[in-house]
């Protein structure tokens, strides 16, 4: 960008996709939309905040920050894969016939946390993009680490004024991170009725989506996009998981600044 330059898009949509990562129900949700970008490298996208240090064309990397919302007993909050898992186990139908009909009744909120870390970024040319980002902070004791690692293919233009993008990727959590969204403790089992679990470090998701952006107008954007995923591993075996799959789709209208 052009020295003094800035590329700066706000507006507001709604999302729908699972309650939580592995919740066998959805939700429906106001989706602001913030997409900033100054020619001194610092971005805000979502919710998260950069800083591109590379001069390089074909390089990004840098610090970045990023918010993760509470998970309360409902799911509300909760973005840490809008993705589903498998079937219930370690809770009888007895006991399933009187839980409430919500699947975290009993378990201790995540607390929300500003996340902390980096993010590395290779053009194999100017369509695709390899994808890389470390986020530390997650969890009741802050030491959940989560490594994202992707694929993207962008820039398609199918006609005039739309814009298409595709990605691929998997999600990585360290013990601490998949122990807070997918484990259960003693105590969490004593209170939920759930079985005890250990969900160790692992490959805990794979997702695959797509963006479409129509800018109708000089100012005016439509930005929808669609995402599946999929929890494996020990995220797909806790007890707190219910859909092996989950899709999230969204849409926006944003202006551009």
């Amino acid at each position: 960008m052009p020295d003094g330059s800035r590329d700066l898009y706000a507006g507001l949509g709604v999302q729908a996709g699972p309650r939580y990562a592995g919740a066998d129900s959805d939700r429906l949700v106001a989706l602001p939309v913030l997409q900033f970008e100054w020619s001194n490298g610092v971005f805000v996208s979502g919710a998260s905040i950069g800083w591109h240090l590379s001069a390089a064309p074909t390089v990004e990397y840098g610090p970045l920050l990023a918010w993760q919302p509470r998970r309360d007993a409902d799911g509300d909050g909760d973005s840490a894969g809008a993705v589903t898992t498998s079937s219930i186990s370690g809770l009888s139908s007895a006991k399933r016939s009187v839980r409430t009909p919500y699947r975290l009744e009993g378990m201790d909120a995540v607390p929300a946390r500003a996340l902390g870390g980096g993010f590395f970024n290779y053009y194999l040319n100017p369509g695709w993009r390899l994808t890389n980002s470390v986020l530390a902070g997650a969890g009741a004791d802050r030491n959940g680490v989560l490594w994202r690692v992707g694929v993207q293919r962008i820039g398609i233009e199918p006609g005039r004024h739309h814009t298409l993008s595709f990605n691929a990727g998997v999600d990585i959590g360290n013990r601490a991170w998949n122990q807070a969204y997918s484990g259960v403790s003693l105590d969490q089992s004593a209170r939920s009725g759930y079985g005890a679990y250990q969900a160790g470090a692992a490959l805990r998701e794979v997702h695959v989506g797509a963006r479409w952006n129509w800018a109708f107008s000089p100012g005016w954007l439509l930005a929808s996009g669609i995402e599946a995923g999929r929890l494996v591993d020990v995220a797909r075996h806790s007890p707190l998981s219910v859909r092996a799959t989950g899709v999230t789709a969204s849409t926006a209208l944003a202006f551009r600044f």
